[in-house]
C-alpha cells in the first residue's frame, strides 16, 4: 500500500472518529452526510460536489478537510494543497490540533507532488492593455513570471490586448515535481480592415448601344410594315372574291364558300392593322432612339484612348 493511500485513510478515520460538529443549517449537514456516504462509496466526484454545497452553505473545519480529501483522491493535487492549507489556517484558529496534524501532514505530501505552471510575459512582451488568462481566468500581473501549483492536466493559456492580435497555447503539465514554462510572445498588431474599392468609373455613353436599338426597332417597324402590307392586299383579294361568290356585298344570302372565304379576308385584315400599327412603332422609336443617340463619344474619352490626336 501506497504512502498517500496510507495517509488518506488514516485522515478518513480520524475524521470518522472525530465528534460531529452540528451544522446550523439542515441543508448543508445533510449535503455533507451524504458526502461521507458517496466517498465511501467509491464515487467521488459525486461526494466532493456534495462537501462543496455543503461549505458553500456553511463553512466549517470540518467540512473542509473532507473535501480537501475528497479532491486529493480526484488528483487535483493543487486544489487539494490549496484547500489543506485553508483548513490548516482554521483549525489553529479554533485550537484544532487535530485536525492542524492532518492538514499539515497533508500538505508536506502533496509538495511533493505539485506540478507548477510559470506563465512567463518578458517585458518586450508587456504591451498597454495586455490581459493574460488561464483556463479562462485572469492572471494578476503579480502572478506573471510565478511558477504556481495547478492540477495536473491540460491547461489553456491566453494573451490579447486592445489593437493587437488574440494569443493562445495548449500545454499540458502532468509530472508531479515538474515546473512548466510558458511564454507568451509579443502580440502582433491588427490588421486594418481593408477599405472598399471605389467602383469604377462609368463608361461614358458613346451612343452606341442606342444606335443599335434603333436598328432593332427599324427592322421590327419594316417588318411589320411588309406583313400589313401583305395582308392588306390578301384580305382585299378574299373580300372580292367572297362578293363575286355571294353575288354582290353583303347583306346578301351566300353559300357557304362565300362566307367563310368572307370570314378569311376579315381575319386577313385584322393581322394587316396590327401589324401595321407594330410597323409604324418600330419606324417611329427607331427614328427617336437614332436621332437622340450621341453623334460621337467625348472627346476626353478619345484622347484617353487615343482615338484622337491634337497637332500644333
Amino acid at each position: 500500500m501506497t504512502r498517500h493511500a496510507i495517509l488518506l485513510g488514516a485522515t478518513l478515520g480520524l475524521l470518522a472518529l472525530a465528534p460531529p460538529a452540528r451544522a446550523a443549517d439542515a441543508e448543508a449537514q445533510t449535503l455533507f452526510d451524504e458526502g461521507k456516504r458517496l466517498m465511501a462509496r467509491g464515487e467521488i466526484a459525486a461526494a466532493c460536489e456534495r462537501f462543496e454545497r455543503s461549505q458553500r452553505i456553511e463553512p466549517a473545519g470540518g467540512t473542509l478537510l473532507h473535501l480537501a480529501s475528497c479532491r486529493e483522491s480526484e488528483g487535483k493535487t493543487a486544489t487539494a494543497w490549496t484547500l489543506f492549507n485553508e483548513a490548516l489556517s482554521a483549525a489553529r484558529t479554533a485550537g484544532r490540533k487535530d485536525r492542524e496534524q492532518v492538514a499539515s501532514e497533508h500538505i508536506a505530501a502533496l509538495e511533493r507532488q505539485l506540478v507548477r505552471l510559470r506563465i512567463v510575459v518578458p517585458p518586450a512582451a508587456r504591451v498597454d492593455g495586455l490581459i493574460v488568462q488561464r483556463n479562462g481566468k485572469e492572471v494578476d500581473a503579480a502572478g506573471w513570471d510565478v511558477a504556481v501549483p495547478v492540477d495536473p492536466g491540460p491547461h489553456q493559456i491566453e494573451g490579447r490586448a486592445p489593437g493587437r492580435r488574440a494569443w493562445s497555447a495548449r500545454v499540458d503539465a502532468r509530472i508531479g515535481g515538474e515546473t512548466v514554462d510558458v511564454e507568451v510572445p509579443t502580440l502582433a498588431p491588427e490588421e486594418p480592415a481593408a477599405e472598399p474599392s471605389a467602383p469604377p468609373p462609368a463608361e461614358p455613353d458613346t451612343g452606341d448601344a442606342r444606335r443599335t436599338l434603333a436598328y432593332v426597332a427599324a427592322g421590327v417597324g419594316v417588318l411589320g410594315v411588309a406583313v400589313g402590307s401583305y395582308a392588306g392586299l390578301r384580305s382585299m383579294s378574299l373580300r372580292d372574291e367572297a362578293d363575286r361568290s355571294c353575288g354582290g356585298p353583303a347583306p346578301r344570302p351566300c353559300p357557304r364558300e362565300g362566307v367563310d372565304t368572307a370570314r378569311s379576308a376579315q381575319t386577313f385584315g385584322n393581322v394587316s392593322t396590327v401589324a401595321f400599327v407594330v410597323g409604324a412603332a418600330g419606324l417611329v422609336g427607331g427614328a427617336v432612339l437614332w436621332f437622340t443617340a450621341p453623334s460621337q463619344r467625348p472627346l476626353a474619352t478619345s484622347l484617353l484612348r487615343g482615338e484622337v490626336r491634337l497637332s500644333f
